[in-house]
């Protein structure tokens, strides 16, 4: 998870030229997360959102800083408390953006760092409400690739826990590989990261590339 939360910053475009306070702000904040200064992040990303009240963009990127900082954090009570403060902006989110697939992918990866951070007490609470939270963000919106990668990836963590067969769930990572390919970004510092981290998992040991095409003939 922390390649996870590296590759995510480097996926956001920054925008050397941004020139409204609103697009400095976003600036800062995205270096802020680059150089994994992510509580320098978070802060800045919530005093946008509390001037673009309206605007789902900040909430959303400050919620998803927590959420993969959450990953690779090995004080618990941080980890607890990074996770808790995502919770809340993921609730304005809902308020802001109610029918966003990328607010509920967002939702869904919250719910999977909670089952990562306690599998034994969570993974049987909160797994189907997972599944069905990126399901959600499926059917707001078909093209979006994020909750196809993410729902595989998280699938397969538990098919690994139980020594299932990891095949079918690559194939959904490929799927969402082929989405990414023609997904197109709506807007300025619209989410467009995962695809680095799909064809990571699609090339590990765990998914042979040439395995996967061979099932999908």
């Amino acid at each position: 998870m922390k390649k996870l939360m590296i590759l995510l910053a480097m996926t956001i475009t920054v925008f050397t030229n941004a020139q409204t306070p609103y697009d400095k702000g976003m600036q800062t904040a995205f270096e802020y997360w680059g150089k994994g200064e992510n509580d320098k992040a978070i802060a800045t990303f919530n005093r946008i959102a509390q001037v673009e009240k309206t605007n789902w963009i900040p909430y959303y990127y400050s919620a998803q800083v927590g959420i993969t900082s959450s990953f690779g954090e090995k004080d618990n009570t941080k980890r607890e408390l990074l996770m808790q403060n995502a919770s809340v902006v993921i609730d304005t989110l809902m308020k802001i953006a109610p029918d966003n697939s990328e607010v509920y992918a967002l939702k869904g990866l919250l719910l999977t760092a909670q089952v990562a951070y306690n599998p034994m007490v969570n993974g049987a609470k909160l797994s189907g409400k997972t599944i069905m939270t990126y399901e959600k963000a499926i059917a707001l919106d078909s093209t979006n690739p994020r909750p196809y990668y993410l729902k595989a990836q998280f699938q397969m963590g538990a098919a690994r826990f139980f020594k299932q067969d990891l095949k079918p769930f690559c194939l959904e990572i490929e799927k969402s590989i082929e989405k990414f390919d023609s997904f197109q970004v709506k807007a300025k510092y619209f989410p467009n990261w995962g695809k680095e981290q799909a064809l990571g998992i699609l090339n590990s040991d765990d998914c042979s590339v040439k395995e996967v095409k061979k099932q999908n003939k």
